[in-house]
C-alpha cells in the first residue's frame, strides 16, 4: 500500500481513529528508529608500548652473539584473560607514550 492511499483514507477517519493511528504511527516509527541507532562502539583496550630486541634465529646471524636486532616498539594488552602483543616497528605511533629507557633483551 502506498502512502499517498493512506494519506487519502486518513480523511474519512473520525477524531478518535485518526489519533489511535497517530499513536501506531508513532510507537511504530520510533521502534523502527531504535533499530537503526548506530552500534555502540567497543572500547579500545588499554595498551601498554615497550621496546624489545629480537633473534632471527638464523644460525650464522650476529644477533646470537649480540643483544639481537632493534630495538623495535611493541604492544601489550588485556583481551579474554590474555596478555596480547603486537610489533608496532621501529617506531612508536604519534601521541603513544612506551617505556624507553630499558628495550628488553
Amino acid at each position: 500500500m502506498k502512502a499517498e492511499s493512506i494519506i487519502d483514507q486518513l480523511g474519512t477517519l473520525s477524531l478518535t481513529e485518526l489519533r489511535k493511528v497517530a499513536t501506531a504511527t508513532t510507537a511504530l516509527i520510533t521502534q523502527i528508529e531504535s533499530w537503526q541507532q548506530p552500534a555502540t562502539e567497543i572500547p579500545k583496550p588499554h595498551k601498554t608500548y615497550r621496546q624489545e630486541y629480537i633473534r632471527c634465529g638464523k644460525p650464522t646471524c650476529r644477533c646470537i652473539a649480540r643483544q639481537g636486532h632493534g630495538p623495535y616498539w611493541f604492544a601489550y594488552w588485556s583481551q579474554g584473560g590474555r596478555t596480547r602483543k603486537e610489533y608496532i616497528g621501529k617506531k612508536l605511533p604519534p601521541g603513544e607514550e612506551g617505556e624507553r629507557d630499558r628495550p628488553k633483551p
